[in-house]
Parts: structure tokens; C-alpha cells; sequence
């Protein structure tokens, strides 16, 4: 006997005009807002989205989704010029938010991540939020690739904290309430502890990270998601 799931995985994978129409009249009917105020592009046909929404303001901007992306409750908002919201094949999220401001910059996901809960990306001055593939994040996740406010040095009045990007590696499991900062990169095979906040690059691959701010406390692991 065949299994709705069954029949489901059978369609995506044979190319067929039910692997467009499916998608196309969930995304259509599945109560989402789409604002697009200028010439950009938006590329979600082959994807299903839910109660999400779409708000562009500005020109030059482009969100490219591969195929069998499950979006629900999600928002990308893009204030500003040239810039992209891309992901590769297979990722879900729930309650996620892509916030990009300026021009230049990017949120760009590889395939097959995993979002359980509220997450927020914000992307600010040209910067990039790069996350590779296999990922898993719990609830309360935040990227912020900068500080939303300058701060100056009090002699000269240079500004003395620009944004930076942040680089996600494959397989990298984030816990609840953690937090990314500008600057960071967290490498293949990694895990962050509930509540840590990464405020700096960690290059070794298979580690544990925690704490205010994130050290090391364990090397040499991997971490699958199912229990054994």
C-alpha cells in the first residue's frame, strides 16, 4: 500500500507537470504576502511556503530558491539594491526571519538545513550570511552581522565597528537561545550550546562550543539527529 509520503517522494523525484502544479497551488493558496516595490527578481516556483511574506524596497535584488524549500511562518524583508536571498534545495524553516539592509549584501544557504524555530538573520552594509548544508537549529537563533548603531572613537570620530560577514559550516548544530555575531565563523561538524553567543572565528572542525563568549570545552565529535 502507498503512503501519502510515499507518493509525495515518488513525484518530486520524476520531473512532471504535478512537480510544478503541486508547489505552485500550495505556495498560491497558502495565505502568503508578497510586496515587491522596484525591479527585482523572485525565483520560488518548485517550493512550498505557508503564512510567509515577501517585502522588497529597493532595485537590483534577488531571491533564488532551488527546488523542495518548506517555508512557513517565514518573512524576507530587503531594504536597499543588489542584493540576495538564496538557498539551495531541501531546507525547511518555521518562524524565520531574513532581514537585509543596504546594498551589496546576502543571506545565502546551501541545502538540506534545518530551522525548528524563531530565527533571525539580519544582514547590514554589504555583508554576507553564508550557511552551508546539513545544518540544524533549535528556536531563538540570532546572526547579526552588525551592530545596527556606529560607535566612534571619542578622539578622531572614526567609526570603529563596521559589519562583518558570518560563515556557517556543514553540519553544525546551533542549540536554543544562541547567538552569532559579525565576524564569526563556526566550522564543519560543530555544535553551540544553548545559550552561547559566537563572537569570533573558531577554524577547527568537531568541536563543542559555550559560554559568554564561546570557547572551546570539547574537540574530536560529531553529532548526528537521531537518537540512538
Amino acid at each position: 500500500m502507498f503512503s501519502i509520503r510515499s507518493i509525495k517522494e515518488y513525484l518530486l523525484s520524476h520531473d512532471n507537470w504535478l512537480t510544478r502544479l503541486i508547489p505552485w497551488l500550495f505556495t498560491s493558496l497558502g495565505g502568503n504576502k508578497i510586496k515587491n516595490r522596484g525591479d527585482n527578481r523572485i525565483c520560488i516556483s518548485g517550493n512550498y511556503l505557508k503564512k510567509s511574506r515577501i517585502i522588497i524596497n529597493g532595485t537590483g535584488n534577488t531571491i533564488q530558491f532551488g527546488k523542495n524549500n518548506h517555508l512557513v511562518g517565514c518573512s524576507i524583508i530587503i531594504n536597499g539594491n543588489n542584493n540576495i536571498v538564496k538557498l539551495g534545495d531541501n531546507n525547511s524553516a518555521i518562524n524565520c526571519e531574513f532581514w537585509i539592509e543596504d546594498n551589496e549584501g546576502g543571506i545565502v544557504w546551501g541545502n538540506s538545513n534545518k530551522i525548528l524555530g524563531r530565527t533571525h538573520l539580519a544582514e547590514t552594509e554589504g555583508e554576507r550570511i553564508i550557511l552551508g548544508n546539513n545544518c540544524l537549529f533549535s528556536t531563538n537563533v540570532i546572526f547579526r552581522t552588525g551592530d545596527s548603531h556606529s560607535i566612534l572613537d571619542a578622539s578622531t570620530g572614526k567609526r570603529i565597528n563596521p559589519a562583518k560577514s558570518i560563515t556557517i559550516g556543514d553540519r553544525v548544530w546551533l542549540g536554543n537561545n544562541t547567538t552569532v555575531l559579525k565576524g564569526a565563523i563556526i566550522s564543519n561538524d560543530s555544535i553551540v550550546a544553548t545559550g552561547t553567543i559566537v563572537t569570533k572565528c573558531f577554524f577547527e572542525s568537531n568541536i563543542i562550543l559555550t559560554g559568554n563568549p564561546a570557547t572551546v570545552v570539547k574537540k574530536g565529535i560529531k553529532w548526528i539527529a537521531e537518537r540512538m
